[in-house]
């Protein structure tokens, strides 16, 4: 009976690292919008960063794109075209948020909400932007992900860039 026992232990000890169980490994709080930031940050791109003159225009603007997805209802499998906004928007001191928005033109709410989307530091490099943000999902309890888009001439390779006036609220990650 002894070996039962054993094998029992490593199964549990084996499920309880692959899986995220939130009393023994949630890394995360969820704000009330739903978005999850990391309890203790361990950001990497805060450290030895360097401004530049790029860096300055970016926080000046909104940088966007329309994606259309399909969504397949679990009930009927019927397939719905839904149009989603998301959205880029950096801080003057490294930090920058992305989000989502109904409405492009009207978003100032959305872009000013610092409790909602995926949080984050950038860093520009040569003709690039450098990100490090912070992403629950439903295999792990919160890991720190990289990912890099291409600058092209003051703009964001995939994004529409957007003047918008009233952008406020200092970020807390």
């Amino acid at each position: 009976m002894g070996w039962k026992k054993l094998i029992s232990f490593i199964l549990i000890i084996i499920s309880m690292n692959s899986c995220c169980i939130p009393l023994l490994q949630k890394k995360y709080y969820t704000t009330e919008y739903g978005s999850h930031r990391p309890i203790k940050s361990k950001f990497k791109t805060t450290r030895n960063r360097t401004k530049s003159i790029l860096e300055e225009s970016l926080t000046k603007n909104i940088y966007f794109r329309t994606d259309s997805i399909y969504i397949t209802k679990v009930k009927d499998k019927k397939k719905e075209l839904k149009i989603v906004n998301t959205f880029k928007r950096f801080f003057s001191d490294g930090q920058y948020i992305e989000g989502t928005t109904k409405n492009i033109r009207n978003g100032l709410e959305d872009f000013n909400n610092l409790k909602s989307g995926i949080i984050g530091y950038y860093k520009t490099q040569n003709d690039k932007i450098l990100y490090e943000y912070f992403l629950v999902t439903a295999h792990n309890c919160g890991d720190y992900y990289r990912a890099e888009s291409n600058i092209i001439g003051d703009s964001i390779a995939g994004y529409k860039k957007i003047k918008v006036e009233g952008l406020k609220g200092t970020p807390d990650w």
